[in-house]
């Protein structure tokens, strides 16, 4: 992921816990109510990409069908060969997760 979005999401986490630690309280105007709303989406949704991205390049680079833990030693763990593994991460780059 690359670093500005790293200080971007820490940020805006950083803005979200201390709004709900505040309650959007009263010294909050409508306006930072609703960036703070519109900020939240923005994270949730960016997060939900990665995710997809994330199973999309396991599925389809390494052969792994979910990424979700299934509780069972032969779901969750799977051999993959280091050039599955390289293009995963080259592939994880060029998306700038």
């Amino acid at each position: 992921m690359n670093v500005f979005i790293m200080e971007f999401l820490e940020a805006a986490d950083q803005v979200i816990d201390n709004a709900d630690e505040e309650g959007c309280s009263d010294d909050l105007t409508v306006t930072s109510k609703s960036a703070v709303e519109k900020l939240k989406k923005v994270v949730d949704d960016y997060r939900q990409h990665e995710c997809e991205l994330a199973n999309l390049i396991a599925r389809d680079i390494l052969g792994i069908p979910t990424l979700q833990p299934q509780n069972s030693d032969s779901l969750d763990f799977h051999d993959c060969g280091v050039v599955g593994i390289r293009e995963a991460i080259i592939e994880g780059l060029r998306t700038d997760l």
